[in-house]
């Protein structure tokens, strides 16, 4: 069994309509239009991984051992720097590959995190 993690939307749904919606910016609601939440290409590799590293990813997050679900902006602001992931998988540099993780994987998944986290609605979930 592997460590699952993906990346969604968590909608509201209307009690009235029974539609999902987001808030405008004067606090309004809006149907949801899946135009606006279009994942760029380049992100989309970051949706749903795989890996043991991701545990080094959620271990400073509270609760991490009994819930599964966050705000992908709560998740970027425990964000581990590169330095402590390596340091938890006691690799030296040419190790990082041959693990299937590097800091360029490190970088672009918190790149991918920053546009989530620009857009609201997003979160991640993990399965362990």
């Amino acid at each position: 069994m592997g460590f699952d993690l993906y990346i969604g939307l968590t909608l509201l749904i209307d009690d009235k309509t029974g539609l999902p919606y987001v808030y405008n910016s004067d606090n309004s609601r809006k149907p949801f239009d899946p135009v606006d939440f279009i994942v760029p290409e380049n992100y989309r590799e970051r949706l749903k991984q795989r890996g043991h590293i991701f545990h080094y990813y959620i271990r400073d997050i509270d609760g991490s051992d009994t819930m599964n679900t966050i705000s992908t902006t709560a998740f970027l602001e425990k964000y581990p720097d590169w330095e402590d992931i390596k340091s938890s998988m006691d690799l030296d540099g040419e190790d990082e590959e041959s693990y299937g993780w590097s800091e360029k994987d490190h970088n672009e998944f918190k790149h991918a995190l920053e546009w989530f986290s620009s857009k609201e609605y997003f979160s991640i979930s993990w399965s362990y």
